[in-house]
C-alpha cells in the first residue's frame, strides 16, 4: 500500500456544474459526513450512530465487522492527496494514455471544498 495513494475522488458532472450552489450545499454536507465518520472510527465519538447508517446503506451489514476492520483514511476537510494523484497521472503518461502534460493541480479543482472549509472551519479547530 502507498501512503500517497488516492483511492477516492468526488466528480462533479456538468448539471451540478450548471448549478454551483447545489454543489456548494452538496459539498458543506458531505465534509459534515467525512467529519462525522472520522470522529467515529478515530474519536469513538457517536460511532454506533454511523455504524448503524453504514449497515443500512452499505453492503456490510454485520455491525460486528465494523469493530474487526480498518477504518478507510478519508481526509476530514475532504482535500485529496495531490502527490498520489500526481503519481497516477505520470504511470498513465507513461503508458500511453494520457497526452499531454497534465499536473494534479491543473486536474483538482478543490473550489468546493474551499468554499465548505471557509464556512465550517477546519477540522479540529
Amino acid at each position: 500500500y502507498d501512503p500517497d495513494a488516492q483511492t477516492a475522488l468526488l466528480v462533479y458532472g456538468k448539471s451540478i456544474l450548471e448549478r454551483p450552489e447545489v454543489a456548494k450545499r452538496f459539498m458543506v454536507a458531505y465534509i459534515q459526513s467525512l467529519r462525522d465518520y472520522n470522529d467515529a472510527f478515530f474519536g469513538n465519538k457517536g460511532k454506533e450512530e454511523i455504524i448503524d447508517i453504514l449497515v443500512e446503506y452499505s453492503t456490510v451489514t454485520d455491525k460486528a465487522l465494523y469493530d474487526m476492520m480498518y477504518p478507510t483514511g478519508l481526509n476530514p476537510d475532504g482535500y485529496v492527496r495531490m502527490k498520489g494523484i500526481q503519481m497516477d497521472l505520470d504511470w498513465y503518461k507513461a503508458r500511453g494514455f494520457l497526452m499531454g502534460d497534465l499536473t494534479a493541480e491543473q486536474a483538482v479543482d478543490n473550489s468546493y471544498v474551499d468554499f465548505a472549509v471557509d464556512l465550517l472551519g477546519k477540522y479540529g479547530e
